[in-house]
């Protein structure tokens, strides 16, 4: 009987030594805002001189009155003539018989004119400013300047 005890207590632990012990770990996050400044963010107009030139158009026209002098049965419609306006001017005449006599066209000619001004204009250009604010209210001895990279702080 002794034999079988120690067969038995042999063969627990032969078991207990095939048994692993998994220990696992977990773990949890927590995460919260914390305050570490703030930023102010102005902007400053500024004003510039600058001289702009343009083109301007001027459209102006001349008449010129060419005499006809001659009998027409039909009052001639209004033409043009590359850049000028031929417009006819008749009138009736009592002769024995009435006719439509041509007395003269009226010629209108289109001309361009193009002169170059100069005018001193005042344009308005604004800037932003930046400043990052510490938690406390003061402001951080660092700026961001206008295209966004943080800079020392320049007396303005």
């Amino acid at each position: 009987m002794a034999n079988r005890a120690a067969q038995a207590s042999s063969t627990t632990r032969d078991e207990a030594a095939d048994v692993l012990q998994v220990v696992e770990e977990h773990i949890q996050v927590a995460k919260w805002r914390t305050l570490t400044g703030t930023v102010r963010v102005g902007t400053r107009t500024e004003t510039i001189e600058e001289v702009v030139e343009a083109d301007l158009d001027r459209y102006r026209v001349e008449v010129t009155r060419v005499p006809v002098g001659r009998v027409v049965d039909e009052a001639p419609s209004a033409r043009a003539e590359g850049d000028t306006t031929i417009i006819p001017v008749v009138e009736d005449r009592l002769v024995l018989v009435k006719q439509l006599f041509l007395v003269e066209e009226v010629h209108v000619r289109h001309v361009l004119e193009r002169e170059v001004v100069r005018e001193p204009v005042t344009l308005r250009r604004q800037r932003a400013i930046v400043e990052r604010l510490a938690p406390e209210g003061g402001i951080d001895a660092r700026r961001v300047s206008e295209d966004g990279n943080p800079s020392a702080r320049s007396s303005d």
